[in-house]
């Protein structure tokens, strides 16, 4: 496999295999199991620096991958969330306005500054939030704002 360290060409086509099988979730007696080997056998590759690197290398890969398929689907996961915001049910349309806040770093909490306009601003909106989301009873509606 190409981006190895060298000392993992040390490695036989069975220990390989094994660490693949690692890196894929399975568990030591599973792959011991899979691979022919005893559960001491399997313990002591495991401890060995090629062998680990290699299953270390192997999860890398696939921390990479599932990284940027996940990346790649973000585009989407937004039209849907617009196509929520415009024709979901009431209930679809919450959860999608919650969760683009949410992606957003609430822009909100940034509104508190030192100017005490603002931070009242910033409480009332909390508030109207809390309300939203089944937290808090009722908020007055704040006097000059419509």
């Amino acid at each position: 496999m190409a981006g190895l360290p060298s000392d993992n060409l040390s490695l036989t086509p069975k220990q390989r295999q094994a660490a693949a099988l690692i890196a894929s979730g399975q568990s030591q007696r599973q792959v011991a199991m899979i691979c022919g080997v005893t559960p001491q056998t399997m313990t002591t590759w495991a401890h060995t620096p090629a062998f680990s690197s290699h299953v270390e290398s192997l999860l890398g890969t696939v921390e990479r991958q599932t990284q940027q398929a996940l990346h790649g689907l973000r585009l989407g996961a937004v039209e849907t969330l617009a196509h929520l915001l415009d024709t979901g049910t009431p209930g679809a349309r919450l959860q999608a306005a919650r969760i683009i806040l949410e992606a957003t770093h609430r822009p909100y909490d940034l509104l508190a500054g030192a100017n005490p306009v603002e931070r009242h601003q910033t409480e009332h909106f909390r508030d109207l939030m809390a309300v939203i989301e089944g937290k808090k009873a009722n908020v007055i509606p704040e006097p000059g704002i419509n």
